[in-house]
């Protein structure tokens, strides 16, 4: 069953299935908002690959390196990424789960169970001959 977040001015829930209860301030139903992960996974891509050392993510994967599963107790989200050169991976790897759960969080409102991190490779500069 799905659980609802309440909102502090009463305007908009958000449910965990990626769905959001629309109600006036006065608690009166009036509908529903459909978050598309879609739209969560391209929003969460566009703000990663603008992060200093992410040189791209995969894009091997129809949901453009990004891979959000729903958990009982919350979103897993796996991002798949290659790095460049000399990057020191564990401090960039923090950098990249905080943006992801203040990307989804923000846009969604749905908690965050974990932010995978999966390096794929490294990404060596062009050398110049």
């Amino acid at each position: 069953m799905p659980r609802l977040n309440e909102v502090t001015a009463g305007c908009i829930s958000i449910l965990d299935e990626g769905e959001t209860k629309m109600a006036p301030a006065t608690g009166a139903d009036i509908g529903t908002l459909q978050i598309s992960d879609d739209l969560v996974i391209v929003s969460t891509a566009s703000a990663v690959s603008r992060i200093e050392g992410v040189n791209h993510l995969v894009q091997s994967f129809s949901s453009r390196g990004i891979k959000i599963t729903r958990a009982d107790d919350g979103l897993v989200v796996d991002v798949y990424i290659f790095v460049d050169y000399l990057t020191q991976i564990p401090q960039l790897a923090w950098e990249v789960q905080e943006v992801v759960i203040r990307e989804i969080s923000v846009l969604t409102g749905n908690e965050i169970k974990d932010v995978n991190i999966h390096v794929q490779g490294v990404c060596a500069p062009e050398r110049n001959n």
